[in-house]
């Protein structure tokens, strides 16, 4: 039973390392930015509590089988919820993080038509993921896994999900390595962004065909639970790190001598009409009026200025 026991064993505990990471960057999320727009909020405090349930899950799951029911081949051998948890929550994890990206793209490139292809591979691989987790839960036991209905829908859940990402780490390069400045400090900025999101793109895609590999290409797919386990929490934390890209921290590694005064600087707009920039204590804050309509627009959630007319991104 070691090639199924100890899969999980891995699977759990990477879950739960990779909670904790999630959880710090939650909190930084509510200390550092209470003024986004609620629908920022909805979509980070919803994964988080779907990621906690999926947490909940796995550790009920880890102490039936390893507490519990030790020694019990029988319980070993038992999925318990392991059909929710990895299929059917990450699959939902997942969709709710692919569509942020292909929000964010549609807002990036002002057209939809990338976010829609986008939307269609993320809805296909949330229906592959439901229904993994249903014909799972059918063949009862881990040692039954490998049934042809499960490995089809599981190989579907793998190749929307890496293709998917992909797509958005290609289109998000484009879009925002196209909008160079000759300002070093939003030059830097785009760089980090763009390294951000290309390198959480290939560590996902690269978990999901890992994943897809083990459950169809070996003997005992139930090697698939130590990647399946974490590809949740590797989405949302790829989300949290683009939203707390935005904080700086005063004489870091990333801030210029010349901004190391000044503890933070935001850009937000005001329903006057004005941009409001906002200072260190030592500064008086100061108001820019701009002609209504004309106005550049600031995407508040990656940091950086999108031109054009004003664009609403949550």
């Amino acid at each position: 039973m070691s090639y199924s026991s100890g899969p999980l064993i891995i699977g759990y505990l990477l879950n739960w390392g990779l909670y904790g990471v999630l959880s710090v960057q939650v909190y930084l999320y509510y200390l550092a930015f209470p003024n986004d727009r609620l629908h920022a909020k909805i979509l980070v405090y919803g994964t988080y509590a779907l990621e906690t349930l999926q947490s909940i899950l796995i550790a009920h799951d880890a102490f039936k089988t390893f507490g519990q029911g030790f020694g019990n081949f029988n319980v070993l051998d038992s999925q318990q919820f392991l059909w929710l948890t990895i299929p059917i929550i990450g699959g939902i994890a997942t969709c709710l993080v692919q569509f942020f990206y292909a929000y964010r793209i549609s807002v990036l490139s002002q057209t939809k038509l990338m976010a829609i292809i986008i939307s269609v591979m993320s809805i296909g691989q949330w229906i592959a993921s439901i229904l993994t987790g249903v014909f799972a839960v059918r063949g009862g036991t881990l040692t039954k896994l490998n049934s042809a209905a499960t490995r089809t829908a599981e190989g579907a859940w793998g190749g929307f999900s890496a293709a998917c990402d992909i797509t958005i780490a290609a289109c998000m390069l484009y879009e925002l390595s196209r909008r160079g400045t000759g300002f070093k400090s939003t030059q830097a900025l785009l760089t980090r962004i763009i390294r951000l999101v290309v390198g959480t793109g290939i560590l996902t895609a690269l978990t999901d065909t890992v994943t897809l590999i083990l459950f169809n290409g070996i003997s005992h797919p139930a090697y698939a639970n130590a990647s399946g386990a974490i590809v949740g929490k590797l989405y949302t934390n790829s989300m949290m790190v683009l939203f707390n890209n935005r904080l700086e921290i005063a004489g870091g590694r990333h801030t210029s001598p010349s901004n190391s005064e000044i503890t933070t600087q935001r850009i937000f707009r005001s329903y006057t009409q004005h941009l409001q920039f906002r200072r260190s204590e030592n500064e008086h804050d100061a108001s820019l009026p701009v002609s209504k309509g004309k106005r550049p627009a600031w995407d508040s959630e990656l940091g950086i200025e999108l031109g054009g007319n004003v664009h609403q991104i949550f």
